[in-house]
């Protein structure tokens, strides 16, 4: 599949983001996100958050080293 990743953008497109989905959501958010995660930037788990309207919403930050290292790793504690 890496063969057609640099033309990824003209198949997909932004019109299914949850940007408008999170606006409208007012349940409970839980954002888990590792401050050295390779593959998705640590500030967009903070603008999850700092975006998000609902009152009920915790920020979980972790150190485990990486995207999916705290619950990939059988000592994690998560």
């Amino acid at each position: 599949t890496w063969l057609f990743q640099p033309f990824s953008y003209l198949l997909l497109s932004d019109s299914y983001t949850g940007e408008d989905w999170l606006e409208s959501f007012e349940g409970k958010l839980l954002v888990i996100h590792d401050r050295y995660d390779k593959v998705v930037p640590f500030s967009c788990g903070e603008d999850i958050i700092n975006d998000s309207k609902t009152k009920e919403k915790e920020f979980w930050i972790l150190d485990q080293g990486g995207h999916i290292a705290a619950f990939a790793d059988p000592a994690s504690p998560y």
